[in-house]
């Protein structure tokens, strides 16, 4: 209960009260840790289990628990040394296995690792797949993702969301508008189109390739978009030069109450410099402090480039 609650230091406490711990008990805990990003202390936990609890059994439970933890590159030694040892207890072969091994090597950006842990993976599920396409398409490798969606599709194995999610990122990355499209029906085929995160993809990847109405027509498919979908939005007609578009659409947020974050505020003050309504970006600015946005990047560069652009129009006016 209390890992699921995120936590973590009160599910600790129970923990080292109980008398008797068994391979549910280490697990769960270290789970917890990995949910919470914590891998020094999911990898500290299974040190601890090993050296003093040799009656509980490394399981395949254990083993997915703890590698799901190590998703940062600095322990990606630490994971082949999990590997290893899930090769030497014969555990390599649990499907849940393989996902956390395939999920962690290609989020340490080791896709080499991560390709021939998926190609070893004898029974591969939904997340072995979306694993190793997400990773291909997070580290540039775009092409390679759309392949493997393609393999994915023949060895009759249904795509998630985040399968999806994966590859059109990817197509909006290498600008591959007609192999967007043919994703884009293939999961309206699937029954995906009212899924947000989906749909925040496509108005991204419509919108990089230049195709501004057919990701307004995406936009306005949910009758309920959320902050995502709406900076996605704005962005896209902030990207394709239709700044008053950003704006109107910008008021329209506003007024419906939806709260903004940094990059729709970011869009904003780009469509404000642009269009030189420099009134309308103070009023941006104010409410950026307002909602306690950092003045960091990204908006502190945008604020910058906007008033250097005052400073120089102001310039002007006063040598004519």
């Amino acid at each position: 209960m209390y890992c699921k609650m995120g936590l973590v230091s009160d599910a600790r406490k129970m923990f080292d009260r109980m008398p008797e711990r068994n391979s549910v008990s280490w697990a769960t805990m270290i789970s917890g840790y990995a949910m919470q990003r914590l891998a020094g202390d999911a990898v500290g936990l299974f040190g601890l289990m090993r050296g003093r609890e040799e009656n509980v059994e490394v399981n395949e439970f254990i083993l997915t628990s703890v590698v799901s933890a190590l998703v940062v590159p600095e322990f990606v030694d630490t994971g082949k040394q999990i590997h290893s040892l899930a090769v030497k207890n014969g555990l390599i072969s649990f499907v849940s296995v393989g996902n956390a091994l395939v999920t962690m090597y290609a989020k340490c950006g080791n896709l080499d690792d991560a390709l021939r842990t998926f190609k070893l993976s004898g029974d591969k599920n939904s997340i072995t797949w979306s694993a190793m396409i997400c990773g291909f398409a997070q580290s540039g490798d775009s092409q390679k993702a759309l392949n493997l969606l393609r393999d994915m599709h023949f060895s009759g194995i249904m795509p998630s969301q985040y399968t999806f999610v994966g590859v059109i990122n990817a197509c909006c990355d290498i600008g591959a508008l007609k192999e967007g499209q043919q994703v884009h029906c293939y999961l309206l085929k699937l029954g995906f189109e009212f899924q947000k995160y989906i749909m925040s993809a496509l108005v991204d990847m419509y919108a990089n390739c230049g195709r501004v109405c057919d990701a307004r027509n995406g936009f306005n498919y949910l009758k309920e978009p959320d902050v995502v979908l709406w900076t996605c939005m704005i962005g896209g007609y902030v990207q394709n030069g239709e700044y008053e578009a950003a704006l109107s659409l910008y008021c329209r947020m506003h007024k419906e109450g939806i709260m903004p974050n940094k990059l729709t505020m970011t869009s904003v003050l780009k469509a404000c410099s642009s269009l030189s309504c420099f009134e309308h970006g103070k009023q941006i600015h104010a409410r950026t402090i307002k909602y306690g946005f950092s003045l960091e990047v990204p908006i502190g560069s945008a604020l910058s480039t906007m008033y250097a652009k005052v400073w120089e129009f102001r310039r002007r006016e006063s040598c004519i």
